[in-house]
């Protein structure tokens, strides 16, 4: 039997482990996709991507019915006097607007803060999510269904810097890019 032994360039450009993708040779300097989790179905969406590899989300924002359902998530890139929301992922997007009407809950970050994680439920579809920042942890937004989990935590040295996932209707499914800290937010913790 021969060993087979893959070149180490190889190895360390293109490392793939279940649901977690490194673009580069090192945490440090990786863009890493994690997820997404939820249902089947919908259709993909890459917020990192359409953004054209921006690191300075700086929003999120969520529009839900009358009884919590969660029908749209959209991302905001840029500081609050120039800030760009892109296109939303599910149903009830035209809700959101700049600045957000009062049907769109919205969290915005403070120019030293970074989303960390995000973790919540889900069955068919997406049913609960909750934000968490180097500076506070948001309520839980949505409706009590789902009964699968999911949680995302940003490794050392990295934050959250875009939504993926899956959506039709419904936010099908969501997973997120994580990439190093800028200089506004280092140190990251």
């Amino acid at each position: 039997m021969h060993d087979v032994r893959l070149p180490a360039a190889l190895v360390a450009r293109w490392l793939i482990v279940p649901l977690t993708v490194f673009l580069w040779t090192s945490v440090a300097t990786a863009q890493i996709y994690q997820g997404p989790s939820g249902g089947s179905g919908g259709k993909p969406f890459d917020d990192w991507a359409a953004s054209g590899h921006r690191t300075d989300l700086s929003a999120l924002y969520l529009v839900q019915d009358s009884s919590g359902k969660i029908l749209c998530i959209a991302s905001g890139y840029g500081d609050l006097s120039n800030r760009t929301i892109y296109p939303g992922h599910g149903s009830s997007c035209d809700k959101i607007t700049s600045p957000p009407n009062s049907s769109a809950a919205s969290y915005p970050l403070q120019p030293d803060e970074y989303i960390v994680g995000i973790s919540g439920k889900y069955g068919d579809r997406v049913d609960q999510l909750q934000i968490y920042t180097n500076h506070v942890t948001q309520p839980w937004t949505g409706d009590k269904g789902g009964d699968a989990v999911f949680s995302y935590t940003a490794p050392h040295g990295q934050m959250i810097v875009a939504i993926t996932g899956r959506s039709d209707g419904d936010l099908v499914a969501i997973g997120v890019m994580y990439a190093p800290c800028t200089p506004e937010k280092n140190p990251c913790k």
